[in-house]
């Protein structure tokens, strides 16, 4: 027996149990239309009621549906799986939040079972990580989105990281500014909505002061027989040690009241670690870990509670083989040079073997994988220039992986140097499948586009189909890793035959590309007209990037004639790229936008000199 989802979308909504209970009842009724719920029942029909209850002994995570014809009953022990209750029965009923600030009701076509079933996510934390000015600026916004999409933890990710004394100049971030501003509001929200507020990024090296070298170099990295003042620290120093710690502390001190601090090392992808007597013995990782338990045990008397994050990340990501971690001290794998064409554990795929290899030794250097966590890339601008790629396959691909493997938690790298126009599907796939631990991505995208577009849901999933299918080719890059301080997908020309391969994949992903524009439709407006402008910047950006890479191997075959036409195009798409952003962007996106845009001509400069015969700059 079920009841029909449109017959319970006119039950009104209760409370029973205490406070958390009557929040998620108002939480419930707040994300959706007005008009879809607590409408008076029809003459001759009787009315239902939907009831939040709070049972202190309830099991948790998770929560228990007891489902009748005129009654449901979604019981937890905690706020927090209560919310989760209202998001998932959202869910059930059609209505979704597919971006922050917007509820919408699709067709109410499913139904409820009757009788009593019990909820559990697939990880236990399920986290949007913020990570720039823009969506930092709209936190609100993005915390009722998380908590309203099955989401438990929230990340405040600096990037680019903010100086300690701000200067008015330069490439840097706000969140620090903004900190200060509303970090009492902010933490007020997170705890309001039982969120797990993170806070930090690559601020290792600001804990120990940089303008400390004239008096005490034997703090800083040796390299190459001589100290340096840049990048983090000389982790065997006592001097150096003590600094850190003291910087730590200070840092608990001005961003109080977080759940988990991130004080990683600097962005390098190597050479940023010390190689003196005292740490010529410990890899990369093994320093970094030693970094972070000093950093950890400060936190045991500023930060009580609190746990610390250690970054498996560029040089880090292999396990440590000496230093043992904390026991306030958790991993956070981030495999940004993986392969996003493919799932991780996908055995097709000689990268994501190798990764997935490192993630295991991880898991077991920790103990166990409740102390891990993956801190994954779906909704990074940055890392997929200016694309937003669907990851239709590889996104609940990638959940049952981490899901067999049995992490503790699922993050989500939310960062772009432009803001998301209207219905943001990766975000929202990314917390469905986050709390599935998988997904059916044909009944994902048909209910995501039925609830936003109407009667046009079927053009825009062809369009997304089509976008996903031109992304996975240039997220393909077979045995080209970046060269010298590029960038993922600013690929290489060595071996040649690899990129001659990418070369090829390229032109398809043109060939797909053309065909998710051709699918959108023109007559639009709403929700329709916003996410065509939101698709508007993928389609550019990877059109530039595709035929930048066709130009770059005509170069390396001779065919100089070829690359000019291809880098004509590439000039074409560029300039729509930058046409949309001056449009649509801000201040409060100009600190990754600008030097990606410079980034993206001096690419594609670099191959017309190479054409032009004057050599390439890089090498």
């Amino acid at each position: 027996m079920s009841v029909a989802a449109a017959t319970v979308r006119t039950w009104r909504v209760e409370a029973e149990g205490g406070e958390p209970a009557a929040l998620a009842a108002v939480e419930f009724r707040s994300g959706q239309p007005a008009a879809e719920t607590g409408v008076p029942p029809a003459p001759g029909e009787r009315a239902g009621a939907i009831v939040f209850r709070l049972e202190r002994e309830a099991g948790s995570p998770g929560f228990t549906v007891d489902a009748g014809p005129e009654r449901l009953v979604m019981a937890a022990g905690t706020l927090r799986d209560l919310l989760d209750g209202a998001a998932w029965l959202r869910r059930e009923l059609g209505l979704l939040v597919p971006c922050p600030g917007r509820e919408v009701a699709g067709p109410p076509g499913g139904e409820v079972r009757e009788g009593r079933h019990e909820f559990r996510p697939a990880f236990r934390e399920r986290g949007l990580v913020l990570g720039c000015d823009g969506l930092h600026e709209q936190w609100r916004e993005w915390f009722a989105f998380a908590s309203r999409n099955g989401l438990n933890t929230v990340f405040l990710h600096d990037t680019p990281p903010s100086p300690w004394d701000r200067p008015s100049g330069g490439r840097t971030g706000r969140l620090f500014a903004l900190w200060d501003r509303e970090g009492e509001a902010v933490r007020a929200e997170a705890r309001r909505l039982g969120l797990r507020l993170e806070f930090g990024g690559h601020h290792l090296s600001t804990l120990v002061p940089r303008e400390a070298f004239e008096e005490h170099p034997e703090w800083f990295p040796e390299r190459d027989g001589r100290r340096s003042r840049e990048f983090n620290l000389c982790v065997s120093n006592a001097g150096a040690r003590r600094a850190l710690q003291e910087g730590a502390r200070r840092f608990f001190a001005r961003f109080a009241g977080c759940d988990v601090y991130h004080l990683w090392a600097d962005d390098l992808r190597e050479g940023g670690w010390c190689v003196c007597a005292g740490c010529a013995e410990l890899t990369p990782s093994d320093q970094a870990l030693l970094a972070t338990n000093l950093v950890a045990e400060a936190a045991e008397e500023a930060a009580p509670g609190a746990r610390i994050a250690h970054l498996a990340y560029h040089d880090t990501i292999a396990p440590p083989t000496r230093v043992e971690p904390r026991a306030n001290v958790d991993a956070l794998w981030a495999p940004r040079n993986r392969c996003y064409a493919h799932a991780l554990d996908d055995e097709a795929c000689w990268r994501n073997r190798q990764h997935l290899q490192e993630l295991r030794g991880l898991i077991a250097w920790f103990g166990g994988p409740e102390r891990v966590r993956a801190f994954e890339y779906y909704s990074d601008g940055i890392l997929f220039k200016w694309m937003a790629p669907p990851h239709l396959e590889v996104l609940p691909r990638d959940a049952a992986a981490y899901r067999e493997l049995g992490l503790g938690g699922l993050l989500d790298l939310a960062v772009s140097p432009r803001p998301w126009w209207g219905p943001t599907w990766h975000a929202w796939w990314f917390a469905r499948c986050a709390w599935d631990g998988g997904g059916d991505a044909a009944e994902a995208l048909a209910t995501f586009c039925r609830a936003n577009f109407g009667e046009q849901a079927a053009v825009f999933a062809e369009a997304y189909r089509r976008l996903d299918a031109a992304c996975r080719q240039l997220l393909d890059r077979g045995g080209l890793e970046p060269m010298g301080r590029g960038d993922v997908l600013d690929y290489n020309d060595r071996p040649a035959e690899e990129l001659r391969a990418l070369a090829g994949r390229a032109a398809r992903a043109l060939e797909e590309f053309a065909a998710a524009a051709q699918a959108l439709p023109i007559a639009v407006d709403g929700a329709g007209l916003e996410a065509v402008e939101e698709l508007a910047p993928t389609v550019a950006a990877g059109m530039h990037l595709a035929e930048r890479v066709i130009a770059w191997d005509a170069v390396m075959q001779g065919q100089a004639a070829e690359a000019q036409a291809h880098l004509g195009m590439a000039d074409v798409h560029l300039r729509a790229l930058g046409d949309w952003y001056h449009a649509h962007g801000g201040s409060a996106w100009s600190a990754l936008a600008e030097p990606m845009l410079r980034g993206a001509r001096w690419h594609t400069d670099r191959v017309r000199a190479m054409a032009a015969g004057r050599g390439d700059p890089v090498r």
